[in-house]
């Protein structure tokens, strides 16, 4: 499995929480961008929230961790 950094841009919550981040182990972009999801869905603030506008950015990290 790969190592993804997904990071979003959430136009619908307060400033503070504007920007989320998750790294995930997946085999393809698609899992991690949904597992990412899933685990920011989460998170206090975003929690109950309906996002319509979401900016996505997928890296896939090297195996030290690195860009």
């Amino acid at each position: 499995m790969k190592k993804y950094s997904v990071n979003f841009k959430l136009r619908e919550v307060p400033a503070s929480k504007h920007y989320q981040s998750a790294t995930v182990e997946a085999s393809n972009v698609g899992l991690a961008v949904n597992r990412a999801w899933a685990e920011v869905k989460k998170r206090d603030g975003i929690k109950g929230k309906r996002i319509k506008n979401v900016d996505i950015s997928v890296y896939q990290l090297e195996e030290d961790g690195e860009l």
